[in-house]
């Protein structure tokens, strides 16, 4: 039983005359929520008393306390059920913003084009670039898929790999500065581990997703590697793009 007196917790305590009004009790240390009961009070007909250190006793038109908490929260921090037409007030609640798709934050592939141009006018000698690919299923996924698959892949990227989404489900990251001869095992160890990643299935609000995923990799030759002067030297970045591009529909990267 909490003392109506202290707001402590006793085993036995005579409970004083019964309060008739409506009553509400805030247990809590943090000031912090006891100042902002008395400021929502403060316009109703409602009282606010400190009567512990860790409680407060709010007693009133209590109803009309909660209306105007809940006015002042913004749509999206109330449950769904709670978001719509209040008959009591006549007054429909405002519609709980859209949450953004989890992609829509990630370079498109123009910008992936751009970053993999400037990656390339600056290889250092020494070093190469690569496109690591992703495909995964057909049609409209859901944002909630997408962004697994782009969560996954992204935990197996360096902080400095640029990840981009080109569309349906496909993603392709720029992996730039890596070290020859290393950097073509290291893009090796990370398609094999991107693609064990996806090999789960993707958890949704509907229930599980099967990911069947498509994952590869094309490294560029480093800037001190030898041209080949039939293939008219290395690969463009819109050259690199379009052939990861034909990869992820075909589902393999084609012999060269």
């Amino acid at each position: 039983m909490t003392c109506h007196r202290d707001g402590a917790r006793h085993c036995s305590c005579a409970p004083g005359p019964a309060d008739h009004e409506p009553r509400l009790e805030l247990h809590t240390p943090d000031p912090r929520a006891h100042a902002v009961l008395r400021l929502l009070a403060a316009p109703l007909a409602v009282d606010v008393t400190r009567v512990a250190p860790s409680a407060s006793v709010v007693s009133g038109d209590v109803a009309a306390l909660l209306r105007a908490a809940a006015a002042a929260l913004p749509a999206a921090a109330l449950p769904a059920a709670a978001v719509g037409h209040d008959p009591h007030e006549g007054v429909a609640a405002p519609a709980a913003p859209q949450r953004p798709e989890p992609t829509a934050s990630l370079p498109h592939r123009a910008e992936l084009l751009g970053s993999l141009e400037r990656a390339l006018e600056r290889q250092r000698p020494g070093t190469t670039t690569a496109l690591l690919f992703c495909a995964v299923g057909e049609g409209d996924l859901g944002g909630a898929v997408l962004g697994v698959v782009a969560s996954r892949v992204r935990g197996h990227l360096r902080r400095s790999d640029v990840l981009a989404h080109c569309g349906g489900g496909r993603f392709v990251a720029l992996l730039p500065d890596l070290p020859l001869p290393s950097g073509e095992d290291a893009v090796t160890r990370v398609v094999a581990s991107v693609r064990d990643a996806l090999r789960e299935p993707a958890a949704t609000a509907e229930g599980l997703f099967p990911l069947q995923a498509v994952v590869g990799a094309l490294v560029h030759p480093g800037a001190d590697g030898p041209d080949d002067a039939e293939a008219d030297g290395p690969l463009t970045a819109a050259e690199m793009l379009d052939v990861v591009e034909r990869a992820m529909e075909r589902g393999a990267l084609p012999n060269r």
